[in-house]
């Protein structure tokens, strides 16, 4: 066997193990139907992916849903390191709801 095999081996294994400790575990909530998704992802990848692929997944639109953690919306184009996300942390999916706002309430005074 040559040593550039083993070089090659030894650079594969580094990098497995390189891949291993830059990924996470990411665990999705559904209150609506109690249904638990999980998914591995780098630390690096945006989060408009990963929520991307929830979506695809479950046949969902990707503006019918929103994502929160720790109740904060998560920006689509944050990455897991940006945040500080823990190895199996959660993440709540929440269906978006229109409306609420008061603009153009009109005040009667009496």
């Amino acid at each position: 066997m040559s040593s550039g095999a083993t070089e090659d081996g030894s650079a594969q294994k580094k990098q497995r193990t390189e891949d291993f400790f830059n990924t996470i575990v990411i665990k999705f909530t559904n209150n609506k139907d109690d249904k638990t998704f999980y998914c591995t992802v780098k630390r690096t990848t945006t989060f408009r992916k990963v929520f991307q692929t929830y979506c695809h997944h479950h046949n969902l639109q990707d503006d019918s849903v929103r994502f929160l953690f720790e109740d904060r919306k998560i920006l689509p184009n944050l990455t897991p390191a940006d945040i500080n996300f823990p190895d199996g942390g959660e993440i709540d999916v929440m269906p978006h709801i229109d409306g609420g706002g008061c603009h153009g309430l009109v005040i009667l005074q009496l």
